[in-house]
Formats: structure tokens, sequence, C-alpha cells
């Protein structure tokens, strides 16, 4: 049953790590299993198979600029604009200014989503230069 399980963790590799190291992979597997349990091997391919198609295959770009976006409309969230009375403005302001903070957060935000858009779009462009 443990070596059935490794055998389908094997499986879900990439296809080119599969061709080269999986032979290898369940060798280990049936040598060391009997003496240290299958425990540890199962989970070391699970981790093997998170590395090889996260890390390895450049979604972890895609997943940092997501991030990024993420973690800039939550701090631009977090920033409090005073909505209290202005002390000597140097220009006439209108008394409500709610409209022009309601203004400036959609202006924010839609700047915030152009940059996620466009840092996708280059993840993605480089990507198949890098491969072609």
């Amino acid at each position: 049953m443990n070596r059935y399980l490794y055998r389908a963790l094997l499986s879900l590799h990439p296809p080119d790590f599969r061709r080269e190291f999986a032979d290898e992979m369940l060798w280990i597997f049936d040598q060391a299993a009997p003496q240290g349990g299958p425990g540890g091997l199962i989970l070391d391919g699970f981790i093997s198979l998170l590395r090889q198609w996260v890390i390895r295959s450049g979604t972890w770009k895609v997943l940092a600029g997501v991030f990024g976006a993420t973690v800039q409309l939550v701090i631009g969230a977090l920033i409090v604009v005073p909505s209290g009375p202005v002390k000597s403005p140097r220009l006439p302001l209108p008394k409500d200014l709610s409209y022009y903070d309601l203004e400036f957060s959609r202006g924010l935000a839609l700047l915030f989503v152009v940059l996620m858009l466009s840092t996708t779009v280059l993840c993605v462009l480089s990507r198949r230069l890098i491969r072609s």
C-alpha cells in the first residue's frame, strides 16, 4: 500500500523529472522503507512534488506578484485619510470631502489592479520567451 502511494506521488511529478529520477527514487524507497518506515519518504515525495511544480516551473513568480499586489491593496486600505476639519487650507475645499475620498480610493484601487495585471502579463510573456 505504501509503495503504491509513493508511486502515485511520483506519477504526479512533471514528465521530465519522472523520466530522469522516478526509477531511482522508487529504488531508494524499496531499500529504505523497511528500515526507517515509509512515512518520511512519502513526506519527502510530497515536498518534492510541490517543489517541482511550484518552484521549478516558475509559478512562484506569479504567486509572488499576486501576493505583492494583495499586500499593496491591504496597506492602501489601511491608510486613513482624516475626515475631520481641515486647518488653514491653501485652496478653498468643499465641506464634504467624502466624494473626493471615494474617488481617490477608486483611482488607487485601479492603479493597483493595473499594476497587478501588468506584472502577471510580464511574467507570462517572459516565461514564454524563456521556453522558446
